[in-house]
C-alpha cells in the first residue's frame, strides 16, 4: 500500500513536471514539443486514474470554456461529414488544432493539486533569457551584438535560423514578461529572487524593443501600463488619473521609438491586400466557411489571381521562401488574422465559438489572478490580429494558459480584491 502511494504520488509529480517541459519547448518548432507532450498527455492518464481523480469531480461554469475548446475542435470533422474535404492540408489542420480537444478533455476532468502558476513562470521565464543569451553569446558573438549598431538584423537572423519566427517569440517573451509581474508581486517571495526576477523582466523588454516585430514590443508596453495601473489602483487611488496621462504619455513615446512603426515602414506592409483578399471570400461563404483547409486553399487561389496580392505578398514570400511553392506554398501562406480565417474556414459559426472560448475566461478563475489572464487574452488576441493558428500563434500555448491561470493553486496575492 506505502509503495503505490508513492507510485501514485510519483506519477503526479510526473505530470506536473511533464506540462512544465511543454511549457519550456513552445518557443521552439513542434519537432522539441512531441516527446514533451506524449509524456503529459500519458502521465495525465496515468495520474487521473490512479489517484482516482474522478470522486473530486465537480462542475463548475468555468467549465464551459473547456466545452468551447472541444466545440471550436469539432468544427473540422463534423464539417467534413456534411462536405469531404480532400485539400493536402487537411491532416495537418487536424493537427493543428488538437490541443483544443486534448486540453477541452482536461479542463472538464481537472488538473492535480501540484500546478501552480509560478512554477510556470520561472520555466517561461527561464527559457526566454536561457535562449536568447544563448543566441547573443553563441551564435552572434557577446563583442559583435554590443559593437554592433544593427541590433535589431544580427539578433533577428540568428533567432529565425535557429529558434523561431518573430511572433512565437515574442508571445512566449511577453507572456514570460506577464509572469514577472506575477511573480515580484507575491508576498512569500526571497528579495533576491524578486530582483533577479525584475532583471529578467527588464532584460526581456529589450529583446522586444530590438525585435523587428512591432506587434510584440507594442504589446509589452502595454502589459506593462496595465500592470503599472493595476498596482497604483492598489497603492493610492488619488494618483490614479496622474497615473493614467503619464502612461499614455511613456507609451507614445516608448511605441514611436520602435524603427519599424515609421510611416514608411506600415505603408510597405501586404496585411491590407491579404485581408482584402479573405473578405472578398468570406463574404460568398459568410455563415459556415469553406471548411478547414479548403478555405486556405481557397484564399491562395484567389490570391494569385489578384496582382497586387502577387506583387505584395505572394511574389516576395516565394522569392524569400524558394521551398514554398505547390503544398508547401499553400501551408505557408495565410490571412495574418486569426478571426478573418476563422471567418473564411468556418464562418460566423465559427467566429462565435472563438470569441466565447477568447474572452469568456475573462470572467473565470479567482478573481486575484484574473488581471494576469487579462493581460494574457489581451497579448494573444493582439497576436492573432496579425497571425493565424498553427503558423506562429499557438493553440498549445493559449489552453495551457488558460486552464493553468482557472485551476493552478494559487496561495499569496499583493492584490486584495473583495469577490
Amino acid at each position: 500500500m506505502e509503495f503505490y502511494k508513492r507510485l501514485c504520488t510519483g506519477i503526479s509529480y510526473l505530470n506536473i513536471a511533464a506540462a512544465l517541459w511543454v511549457s519550456s519547448t513552445l518557443l521552439f518548432s513542434f519537432k522539441y514539443q512531441y516527446w514533451a507532450l506524449i509524456v503529459f498527455f500519458f502521465s495525465y492518464i496515468l495520474d487521473y486514474t490512479l489517484n482516482k481523480r474522478w470522486k473530486n469531480f465537480t462542475w463548475n461554469r468555468d467549465k464551459w470554456e473547456y466545452i468551447a475548446f472541444i466545440i471550436f475542435f469539432l468544427l473540422i470533422p463534423l464539417r467534413h461529414l456534411f462536405e469531404p474535404i480532400t485539400t493536402p492540408r487537411y491532416n495537418a489542420v487536424i493537427e493543428r488544432y488538437l490541443p483544443f480537444l486534448g486540453f477541452g478533455i482536461i479542463g472538464i476532468l481537472g488538473i492535480n493539486e501540484k500546478y501552480k502558476p509560478q512554477y510556470f513562470g520561472y520555466v517561461f521565464i527561464t527559457t526566454a533569457i536561457i535562449t536568447s543569451l544563448y543566441l547573443i553569446v553563441d551564435k552572434i558573438g557577446l563583442t559583435n551584438f554590443i559593437t554592433s549598431a544593427e541590433k535589431t538584423y544580427l539578433f533577428g537572423s540568428a533567432r529565425i535560423t535557429y529558434v523561431n519566427a518573430h511572433m512565437t517569440f515574442n508571445l512566449y517573451l511577453n507572456t514570460a514578461l506577464i509572469f514577472v509581474g506575477f511573480i515580484i508581486t507575491r508576498k512569500k517571495i526571497n528579495t533576491y529572487i524578486r530582483i533577479a526576477t525584475t532583471i529578467c523582466g527588464l532584460m526581456i523588454y529589450y529583446l522586444l524593443f530590438i525585435s523587428e516585430g512591432r506587434t510584440g514590443f507594442i504589446t509589452a508596453n502595454l502589459i506593462i501600463c496595465i500592470f503599472f495601473l493595476y498596482r497604483i489602483w492598489f497603492l493610492s487611488r488619488k494618483i490614479f488619473i496622474p497615473s493614467i496621462i503619464l502612461s499614455g504619455i511613456l507609451l507614445l513615446i516608448a511605441v514611436s521609438s520602435h524603427k519599424r512603426i515609421a510611416p514608411n515602414a506600415l505603408n510597405s506592409d501586404p496585411r491590407s491586400i491579404i485581408w482584402e483578399v479573405t473578405i472578398e471570400l468570406i463574404k460568398e461563404k459568410p455563415f459556415f466557411g469553406y471548411g478547414a483547409s479548403k478555405g486556405r486553399q481557397k484564399f491562395v487561389e484567389a490570391g494569385m489571381n489578384n496582382q497586387e496580392f502577387v506583387d505584395r505578398y505572394a511574389g516576395p514570400f516565394i522569392i524569400n521562401n524558394p521551398l514554398c511553392n505547390g503544398e508547401k506554398g499553400l501551408s505557408m501562406m495565410h490571412p495574418h488574422n486569426l478571426f478573418l480565417e476563422t471567418l473564411l474556414e468556418f464562418g460566423i459559426v465559427g467566429l462565435t465559438v472563438l470569441l466565447f472560448l477568447l474572452f469568456f475566461p475573462l470572467t473565470t478563475g479567482e478573481i486575484n489572478k484574473r488581471i494576469y489572464i487579462w493581460m494574457f487574452i489581451g497579448a494573444f488576441s493582439i497576436q492573432a490580429m496579425f497571425e493565424t493558428l498553427g503558423n506562429h500563434l499557438l493553440p498549445i500555448l493559449f489552453v495551457l494558459i488558460v486552464v493553468l491561470w482557472n485551476q493552478g493553486k494559487g496561495e499569496d496575492y499583493n492584490n486584495k480584491i473583495e469577490d
